[in-house]
């Protein structure tokens, strides 16, 4: 065998060394991870628990009741105080502007009414400077305070919320600064727009709700007054409204919004009803060569003097704010006169 000879062989066994024993080494790691995922329980002395059995097993005992030994019971009832702790402080923070109103009469309710519906109209905003117009009518308060109808016995417990709710709100609005109010109505719940449906069809009797687990029968359940409130305002006072809402002792959540700008500024700035206007009967090449130097013009001025729009001129936008208020009744056992901050006209 010459030399040549002698090196191929040499280094054809070194490569063949060299990829035996990286194949064990991949044998190895392969098998490692496997047992890692999946065990390895064939050798005793040495049991392997991979994950997957972890998870099967932890699976199983997640589906199976608490074991009602001692420590387990005793832990259930120290996490059930923890939740009563927790829900009765939730409760209390909620229920910060609960109100209690003071019993009064038709002819008396109606004079409040008037006096303190002058009083929100004289709010500044932007309509002849104040907040609202001269024949805004307070929604379904209309008839009372412009008009000659009395409000019955029966209706003043809830004439008196609905009318602090209304008058509460109608002062956040001016003072976060919105431009005008334009309406207020009082959104009727789902279940008084079926009731007379409901009265009608008579199905065959009902079995009684089962109660939930967990249930206190003394547990009241908060009553809810939903308002539909449209305004203008300019989008910082838009916020602070929202901010205002959130931030209120009285529980108010804002169901649904929407709002929208009647110009774009911007737009018309940069020349954008002009670009309608022209490209609308443009058909050919030299048409809509026209357009776009028309619409090059705006934009190089606004580039030469360095502003577009004043966002302090701009146009408010209009808002339509659906507000659900809440009472959580904490206060009902409240005697008239106790509290004096709490208890309204």
């Amino acid at each position: 065998m010459n030399k040549t000879k002698l090196i191929l062989s040499v280094t054809g066994g070194a490569i063949g060394v060299a990829v035996a024993a990286a194949s064990v080494l991949v044998w190895m790691a392969f098998s490692g991870r496997t047992a890692n995922l999946e065990g390895d329980m064939d050798d005793p002395e040495n049991e392997i628990v991979g994950l997957e059995q972890v998870r099967s097993k932890a699976a199983e005992l997640s589906r199976k009741p608490v074991y009602p030994c001692a420590e387990s019971v005793k832990a259930i009832e120290s996490n059930s105080v923890r939740i009563a702790e927790w829900k009765a402080e939730a409760l209390k923070l909620a229920s910060r502007g609960d109100m209690v109103f003071k019993p009064t009469t038709p002819a008396a309710f109606k004079t409040f009414l008037v006096a303190d519906a002058k009083r929100l109209s004289a709010l500044p905003g932007a309509a002849d400077g104040r907040l609202v117009k001269p024949d805004f009518s307070f929604g379904p308060f209309k008839d009372y305070i412009s008009g000659d109808t009395m409000p019955t016995e029966g209706q003043l417990a809830v004439l008196q919320r609905q009318w602090f709710d209304i008058s509460t709100m109608v002062e956040m609005l001016g003072a976060a600064g919105i431009s005008e109010l334009f309406d207020v109505a009082v959104k009727a719940a789902a279940a008084e727009q079926g009731q007379e449906t409901n009265d009608r069809a008579k199905a065959k009797p009902r079995k009684p709700a089962a109660k939930k687990k967990g249930s206190s029968p003394d547990e009241k359940k908060p009553s809810a007054q939903t308002y539909v409130i449209s305004f203008s305002a300019l989008p910082a006072a838009f916020v602070r409204m929202v901010n205002a809402l959130g931030s209120s002792e009285r529980f108010m959540v804002v169901d649904d919004f929407s709002f929208f700008r009647e110009k774009d500024a911007i737009a018309d700035a940069l020349g954008g009803e002009k670009k309608e206007s022209s490209e609308a009967p443009s058909t050919g090449r030299r048409r809509r060569r026209r357009a776009e130097a028309e619409e090059a013009k705006p934009a190089e001025q606004a580039e030469k003097s360095g502003i577009v729009t004043d966002p302090a001129r701009d146009v408010p936008l209009k808002v339509s704010m659906t507000v659900s208020v809440y009472d959580f009744g904490s206060l009902e056992e409240t005697k008239p006169g106790d509290k004096g901050e709490e208890v309204k006209k």
